[in-house]
């Protein structure tokens, strides 16, 4: 029983700290960001995990690390409840901080197609294209997150996918 009151004391005085330290800025990592944010999730503090997002995504922000805003964006789509202007926003950042990852831009297309901006997805699209035609048309073809792109009933969207795609 004393072991189990230790451990939750330990943990209390872990979050602290992070806490503490993601507030003042100093002597905090990536890591601690997203330790912080998911202790506010599962505690139902919804207010803090928000504020670690906006602090994350804000403009300026110190962090350029494009593997730590990929693992924010699967972070924000893989919720219970997907808040997708902030996976946006990181996947924004990530196109920022390594524009030539082909990848990032398929699934910011897919996002954009996903919230029904059309032209976003295909600005997405050509940007990958234009980092690797090859890969990215043989997995514009396979991925489903394009199919309902692919087989749109709207005759333009499916002609300028295929258009695209096909282009050499």
């Amino acid at each position: 029983m004393i072991s189990v009151i230790r451990a939750q004391r330990d943990a209390n005085r872990r979050f602290i700290e992070i806490e503490n330290g993601v507030r003042s800025g100093t002597n905090v990592t990536w890591q601690d960001h997203m330790e912080l944010l998911q202790a506010y999730e599962q505690r139902g503090n919804q207010q803090g995990a928000q504020w670690v997002f906006d602090k994350l995504l804000a403009p300026g922000s110190a962090y350029t690390n494009a593997d730590g805003f990929r693992q924010l964006f699967d972070y924000l789509v893989r919720r219970p409840s997907p808040d997708v202007p902030r996976a946006i926003a990181a996947l924004e950042r990530v196109t920022e901080l390594a524009p030539g990852d082909w990848n990032a831009w398929l699934s910011f297309a897919a996002v954009k197609f996903m919230v029904n901006d059309i032209d976003g997805c295909f600005a997405g699209i050509e940007k990958a294209i234009a980092i690797d035609r090859a890969q990215v048309s043989r997995r514009l073809w396979q991925d489903p997150r394009f199919q309902l792109l692919r087989e749109s009933p709207d005759p333009k969207v499916k002609e300028r996918f295929q258009n695209l795609v096909q282009q050499q």
